[in-house]
């Protein structure tokens, strides 16, 4: 494991996704001006931590509040399918990493997602690549 990879070790909040989707979207962010940014679904917090520490104004939205694992950091009810718990053109970045392959309706959270972006915002999301076999 590298350097990198070391980034994304937390035992305390551990990440959901693979470490390569966490290591672009945060080269990516790296690259923009800080904001506020929701990050939906959060999972326990691993990416929402990252962000926070690079000076964005992070919510976090999750269906499950519950799991999510970050006290200082707020965390709003997201159901993907149906609403987010918040006011529209509210955030200037939302970020969804793995999750709308969760989603019955995936329409649904992309609606929500533009609701509550302001007009010059940006999202950034990921699937994960099924017909990708890897070894572990």
């Amino acid at each position: 494991m590298g350097k990198r990879d070391d980034l994304f070790n937390n035992e305390a909040v551990p990440a959901k996704a693979r470490s390569s989707i966490h290591t672009t979207i945060i080269d990516w962010f790296q690259q923009h001006k800080a904001g506020k940014i929701l990050d939906a679904p959060a999972g326990p917090g691993h990416l929402s931590i990252k962000l926070r520490d690079m000076g964005y104004d992070v919510v976090s939205g999750e269906i499950e509040p519950h799991i999510f694992k970050v006290p200082d950091l707020e965390c709003i009810f997201c159901d993907l399918n149906t609403t987010i718990d918040a006011p529209d053109n509210s955030f200037d970045y939302v970020c969804c990493v793995d999750g709308l392959e969760h989603m019955t309706n995936p329409y649904k959270a992309g609606e929500e997602f533009s609701r509550v972006l302001k007009g010059n915002g940006y999202g950034g999301f990921s699937l994960p690549n099924y017909s990708n076999i890897e070894k572990k």
